[in-house]
């Protein structure tokens, strides 16, 4: 074992899968803290600062469910909290928004958020449950085929 391998499991799932689980784990972690900071300045900054890509609903739909896709796979084992997390930030915003002179925050505009959350968040579910039903066989710890 190397000195900066931490487990067996690490070293087992670069040899088994193809890639580096803890590494794509941390790049998942680091994606959606940085999307919700984004989604957090342009839904709080001043109109101009706004980034315009598209339809109004679909950015906010769309901003909302990249951010509870990558929640839920950063972190599977924690589906209430990463659901509670991404929709609470999502009615939050909204009601920070009355609180800046050049936004106005709606129900509407929640509701397009708080469904684009669950959404993101229902696929990052539906994507871990596919990952440990098929990756299961692979980490499994097999005996070398032997030859005659």
């Amino acid at each position: 074992m190397h000195a900066g391998i931490n487990s067996h499991e690490s070293r087992c799932d670069v040899r088994k899968i193809g890639y580096d689980v803890a590494m794509v784990h941390k790049l998942l972690v680091a994606a959606a803290w940085i999307i919700l900071a984004v989604i957090v300045f342009a839904t709080l900054s001043p109109i101009g600062f706004r980034p315009h890509l598209g339809s109004v609903s679909v950015e906010r739909f769309g901003a909302f469910a990249s951010v509870g896709l990558l929640f839920g796979l950063a972190y599977p084992k924690r589906f209430w909290l990463v659901l509670t997390l991404v929709v609470g930030t999502a009615v939050l915003l909204e009601a920070m928004q009355r609180l800046t002179p050049d936004r106005h925050g709606e129900i509407p505009d929640a509701l397009v958020k708080f469904f684009g959350g669950v959404f993101g968040v229902g696929i990052s579910f539906a994507l871990n449950r596919a990952r440990a039903t098929f990756a299961a066989p692979l980490l499994e710890d097999r005996e070398p085929p032997t030859t005659i």
